[in-house]
């Protein structure tokens, strides 16, 4: 019978301590573990999500970033990608994923909530999380705690002693069992899932520092992004203008960018002569209220900070 969540931070001496909507980052800046769940409420054990429903556009995204994506070693198309992560779905399970964080639960999730499909950074080990249709239903779970990596496996051991045998024999991989989205499971083991090529060339994609930006003794760069659209908050991604892209490294890269006092790091995307494009997430994109607002961004020593009004 599937666990709870109370029952799951049990399984670690732990109670929970809080939940909060996808998306919000009201959670402590503390060592602990967490739960992505359908459910807020942490004594549920069903939910009505008996079969898996990916987003419309989540593959077609994916393999447009990733072209090479392969399937058992053949080249993937949306379906094939959808029909074989499906088969990892566990049928009216509330949880969905768990985490850990060794140094802050905040500072982690928002790491969650801001990578995008394809990215190999800053949380992309739950990736299949965000082929779903529905992300705004879901709700984060968390418990502060030391030794937050011990505590996790003692979660995901009581998760995959708890799927019901029926559903676990129809799992493409029924040894290695764990939350949907939790492609690790456990230390240095890895669902079986033929899936390659799913991620952005590591060549292709780095953590750029202030010298790879500018002149040292340049202090700062003060630049604004396009201003934000009702479209553009319905986006994950902050657009940059022409004019302010030349803060900005001319490859796609990954950078640290601060968003409401945290340090993420995000996907950075030239697109040659179009605007560029900062990865910081739907959740951030819907917090921002005012119409047409722009944007400032300071640029400094590699880091890169997003100011609202």
């Amino acid at each position: 019978m599937p666990l709870s969540i109370r029952e799951l931070f049990a399984a670690a001496d732990l109670n929970p301590a809080g939940v909060v909507k996808w998306g919000d980052l009201t959670i402590p800046n503390v060592p602990g573990v967490y739960c992505v769940s359908w459910s807020a409420n942490a004594e549920a054990t069903h939910v009505n999500r008996d079969v898996y429903i990916p987003s419309a556009s989540a593959y077609t995204e994916l393999l447009s970033i990733c072209p090479r994506i392969s399937v058992d070693g053949a080249l993937a198309t949306p379906s094939k990608l959808a029909d074989r992560i499906g088969r990892f779905w566990i049928p009216n399970e509330p949880v969905l994923y768990i985490g850990m964080a060794g140094t802050s639960i905040r500072a982690r999730v928002g790491q969650y909530y801001s990578t995008k499909l394809g990215a190999r950074a800053p949380h992309a080990g739950g990736w299949w999380l965000r082929t779903l249709e529905s992300l705004d239903q879901l709700y984060v779970h968390f418990a502060t705690c030391d030794d937050a990596s011990t505590r996790e496996q003692s979660m995901l051991a009581a998760f995959a002693a708890s799927v019901d045998p029926g559903h676990r024999s129809q799992l493409f991989d029924a040894e290695r069992v764990a939350p949907f989205a939790n492609i690790d499971v456990g230390r240095g083991l890895h669902k079986h899932h033929g899936l390659t090529n799913y991620k952005i060339p590591a060549q292709s994609t780095k953590v750029v520092n202030a010298t790879e930006l500018f002149d040292n003794s340049l202090a700062e760069l003060r630049v604004h992004s396009q201003p934000v659209t009702d479209k553009d908050r319905m986006r994950s991604y902050l657009r940059i203008p022409a004019e302010s892209k030349h803060a900005f490294p001319d490859v796609t890269a990954l950078l640290q960018v601060v968003l409401d006092g945290v340090r993420v790091d995000v996907t950075w995307h030239p697109n040659n002569s179009r605007s560029g494009t900062l990865g910081v997430g739907t959740a951030y994109m819907r917090g921002l209220r005012e119409r047409n607002e722009r944007l400032q961004i300071n640029a400094s020593k590699g880091i890169y900070t997003i100011l609202r009004k």
